[in-house]
């Protein structure tokens, strides 16, 4: 589905396409499995204010909405994969747990 045209002050801006197919699905047992962009954003969306606000997390909603536009989405799988990885793995330590399921998931699928 290629992304709508519309025209804003004179300028043609392309629409996002958030529909847009993840390359294979990630699934993140008992909480969601992400096949679209769409799915990736929700998932961030649900984070608390404090961790989107980082460098890695704006990072990634930079590479979305680079690949909603028609960009690499291989570039937006890589950095939220890698900043689930890094939010889940501080996580761990703040809670004096160790290495914590959702991390070692998210670790598997960027391996695999």
């Amino acid at each position: 589905m290629e992304p709508r045209i519309s025209c804003v002050r004179g300028v043609s801006v392309a629409r996002p396409n958030w529909s847009r197919e993840l390359p294979r699905p990630l699934k993140i047992p008992t909480i969601m499995t992400l096949t679209t962009l769409a799915d990736v954003r929700k998932l961030s969306g649900h984070l608390p204010a404090k961790f989107r606000e980082r460098d890695t997390w704006q990072h990634v909603a930079d590479r979305l909405h680079n690949a909603a536009h028609g960009g690499d989405i291989k570039e937006a799988v890589i950095a939220a994969i890698g900043a689930a990885t890094r939010t889940s793995t501080m996580l761990a330590a703040m809670t004096g747990a160790g290495k914590t399921r959702f991390a070692d998931c998210l670790t598997d699928m960027a391996l695999s």
